[in-house]
């Protein structure tokens, strides 16, 4: 039998009780007492809806896997400057300013080590990250080889989720400083890719008979 509307709602009022709670107080303070309390529910409400609390804990986690996977930008440029100032404006003006989501889903990412019941999740959100990001640096420059993207993967993914954990450590310090980081790391990470070479220029408009001259004249 499907859940009814009132079922339904009762379960999300109990998920969002639980990211409440994640995000100020952190994992440990997820407890029946604590949420029967924060939801506004009775012990059997919530014991009706979820037979365990590692259950509330993982279909929290779920949710907000999904809701941070909603946030990101997956529109693709064609170079990767703008590429970056894409990702710069995602991170900076929707990411930073869903604290109480962001730093709820960092909790997650220590306890993982601990307990694989949440590596599924937590290997779903990173696995979907770096493949929207692998897509959108492929679209802006498909010249580069395949091991050149993976390292602009690497230091991108390593970048920003260190940036992220470092504004809910220090957030007064950091704010400040985020955007300069930012720009510093870019211009790093620019710096590392090579020039877009002659014949991927004339490829992108379309030139093929050019390429094909440019190739045999090498070869002569």
């Amino acid at each position: 039998m499907a859940p009814n509307g009132n079922a339904l709602l009762t379960r999300a009022q109990i998920l969002e009780a639980a990211v409440d709670i994640i995000a100020e107080n952190g994992l440990t303070a997820l407890t029946a007492a604590n949420l029967i309390k924060h939801a506004g529910i009775s012990k059997g409400g919530l014991y009706h809806h979820f037979k365990q609390m590692d259950d509330v804990t993982l279909a929290a986690l779920e949710v907000m896997v999904d809701r941070f996977i909603d946030l990101l930008d997956d529109a693709t440029d064609d170079n990767l400057p703008d590429f970056l100032i894409r990702v710069e404006s995602n991170l900076f003006d929707v990411q930073l300013q869903n604290r109480r989501l962001t730093r709820a889903l960092y909790t997650f990412f220590e306890q993982v080590m601990f307990k694989p019941i949440y590596r599924h999740s937590i290997s779903r959100l990173f696995a979907t990250i770096r493949g929207l990001r692998r897509r959108q640096i492929m679209a802006a420059r498909p010249d580069l080889e395949q091991q050149q993207v993976d390292r602009l993967l690497c230091l991108l993914e390593t970048f920003t989720f260190g940036l992220l954990m470092r504004h809910h450590v220090d957030e007064k310090e950091m704010v400040t400083s985020e955007r300069e980081h930012w720009t510093q790391f870019t211009e790093m990470l620019l710096s590392t890719v090579p020039a877009v070479s002659e014949a991927a220029v004339v490829q992108s408009t379309g030139d093929e008979s050019a390429v094909i001259s440019s190739a045999m004249a090498c070869q002569a």
